[in-house]
């Protein structure tokens, strides 16, 4: 019976040391692997949390009801400093090492969210959310977001994406590098490899494209394709583009657009002023069909009483003096100035409906001297009569 009693001490003494060596520490809810733990520091530590790896949630307390419980912290000193901080998530090295008291963060990978101090989180990738103090990030890739610190509600997808970022808020970036250099700007989309690289303070960007926006230093522009709107500096503009090869090119704030490879509006066709219009095509249209919608009247003041049609040796007399018509623009003038079409089309119809007009009057002069001459006829054919009949008595 000794001898019985002698070997389970020595297998109580075995598993006592085995604890000690491994650091494994289980308390209510709540398990500890490996030197210095939270869960082997404190005897308060709350429930529901697993630490494993050295210093694993080491300041973790959770004294009040509620606080620094349902924690998983995997890594070397991951949540290291955590304190009330709950529902987080710590997995690599130094992951979430000075985050104290926020809540609901998930950080995966070395060094990340290291001094976070911020809830909501979510960090994948070494050095990701390195620095930030802020709220409701999702950072995914090396580096990504790596010296954010105020700045909140971003998502950086890919390796260094936002990496310089510091205050910008409510930013997505997507590719290796996009919106590396971006500190405060806000409210940017920037998808593709170095999309919006050295940005750093303007909002509202839209770059699609590897490349799109590298040098961009204004706000509200869209850009849509490999290095479109590469040195744009300007803002609200837009490019369809691959490289220089630009298929459109506009401007938000005049509401302008042209097509055909312009990056750049005309103000004026000869002497003519064109800086309102609003479409600019290089190379001309083709198409099958085109709607005009006048904004002043059409031709038919021609039919009105009070019109005064020029008579044709007035017309004659315009013509030999100008070599065009009256109220027709001149050849040089359409070489020099172009012409708009609607009121092209407003002047041809005019000069169709003093066509009419002429027409008019002279079939009624026409007619006027068809029945003079039906009439002289008649005389004739009596004077024919009575010529016959005086010849035939004698």
């Amino acid at each position: 019976m000794k001898k019985e009693f002698f070997i389970v001490g020595l297998l109580l003494a075995g598993v006592m040391q085995l604890n000690a060596q491994t650091g494994l520490i289980e308390t209510v809810n709540e398990t500890g692997l490996g030197t210095q733990n939270g869960a082997a520091q404190s005897a308060s530590a709350a429930t529901g949390s697993t630490f494993v790896g050295y210093q694993a949630g080491f300041a973790n307390t959770g004294i009040a009801p509620g606080t620094g419980a349902k924690n998983s912290f995997v890594g070397s000193q991951a949540g290291r400093s955590n304190t009330t901080g709950t529902q987080n998530t710590y997995v690599g090295f130094n992951s979430g090492y000075v985050n104290t008291t926020g809540n609901n963060n998930v950080f995966i990978g070395g060094y990340t969210g290291y001094n976070s101090t911020g809830g909501g989180n979510t960090f994948t990738g070494y050095y990701s959310g390195y620095n930030t103090s802020s709220e409701y990030n999702s950072f995914y890739g090396f580096g990504s977001g790596r010296y954010n610190t105020t700045g909140t509600q971003n998502v950086f997808i890919g390796a260094n994406s936002g990496f310089n970022n510091v205050s910008g808020t409510g930013n997505t970036f997507s590719g290796t590098n996009t919106g590396i250099n971006n500190t405060t700007g806000f409210e940017n989309t920037y998808l593709g490899f170095n999309a919006g690289y050295n940005n750093k303070t303007s909002g509202m960007n839209t770059f699609v494209g590897t490349r799109t926006g590298f040098n961009t230093l204004g706000s509200g522009n869209v850009f849509l394709g490999h290095e479109a709107g590469t040195n744009e500096t300007g803002s609200n503009k837009f490019y369809l583009a691959v490289g220089t090869n630009t298929l459109m090119y506009g401007d938000f704030a005049t509401g302008k657009i042209a097509i055909g490879g312009a990056t750049s509006f005309p103000t004026s066709a000869g002497s003519v002023n064109v800086s309102n219009y609003k479409l600019f095509v290089k190379g001309g249209i083709l198409t099958e069909e085109v709607r005009i919608q006048l904004a002043t009247g059409w031709a038919d003041y021609v039919f009105a009483d009070n019109y005064k049609l020029p008579s044709l040796n007035e017309v004659e007399q315009f013509i030999a003096k100008n070599g065009h018509l009256p109220n027709v623009p001149s050849a040089k003038q359409v070489k020099e100035d172009g012409i708009e079409l609607g009121q092209m089309a407003n002047i041809q119809q005019e000069k169709i409906e003093e066509l009419t007009l002429y027409a008019i009057e002279q079939n009624k002069q026409i007619e006027t001297q068809k029945s003079q001459l039906e009439q002289q006829q008649k005389e004739i054919d009596e004077l024919k009569a009575a010529v016959k009949s005086l010849v035939g008595k004698q």
